[in-house]
């Protein structure tokens, strides 16, 4: 025989060969990476929640309340409108907040500003018990707040869900900016 019938004999039992391996390979599934979930501190049920408080160093205190009828009130502010969205939009917010990172029981309350802290949230629910973020000092990233859960508990909170929870509260107490029609 000639080489090049060999050479073609050689080719077309490497072409069969290939073919024979990628017929047994089985295809990878198509894994879609899942991100690790983060813990979260606490899911939230507006049915159980009476009344939602924030405080922080520069202003007075600002709560909502909910009434016999269910809708929720600006019990120092009577003219107020608090809508169901704004009630929802806070308490998702709060129930999702992530926790980035805990520390351990004796760290020092007054190195993370949380012997005096900047702001506070409380939530009283319907069984008269009640659930306090104390939230202190920016971590030195600027990413998270130091916070302690209910007295006890030391945690990291995302910075924007806690200045998204401030924005939130102001937004019950600033007066909507008034729609101009035309020829006004």
């Amino acid at each position: 025989m000639k080489k090049s019938t060999w050479a073609v004999l050689g080719a077309f039992a490497l072409i069969l060969i290939a073919f024979l391996v990628y017929q047994n390979i089985q295809p990878a599934m198509d894994e879609t990476p899942t991100p690790t979930p983060q813990p979260t501190l606490r899911q939230l049920d507006d049915r159980d929640i009476i009344s939602i408080s924030y405080a922080d160093a520069d202003s007075a205190p600002i709560s909502v309340e909910k009434d016999s009828e269910l809708s929720w009130y600006m019990p120092t502010d009577a003219e107020t409108t608090v809508t169901a969205g704004k009630i929802e939009e806070l308490i998702a917010n709060l129930s999702n907040l992530r926790l980035l990172a805990s520390l351990p029981e004796d760290a020092s309350l007054a190195d993370l500003g949380l012997l005096q802290p900047d702001k506070t949230v409380e939530i009283h629910f319907e069984d008269e018990t009640t659930y306090l973020i104390e939230i202190g000092d920016t971590t030195p990233l600027g990413d998270g707040y130091y916070a302690r859960i209910d007295q006890g508990n030391i945690v990291v909170l995302p910075a924007e869900s806690i200045n998204q929870v401030h924005t939130i509260f102001f937004d019950f107490i600033t007066e909507p900016t008034p729609t101009l029609t035309p020829g006004s």
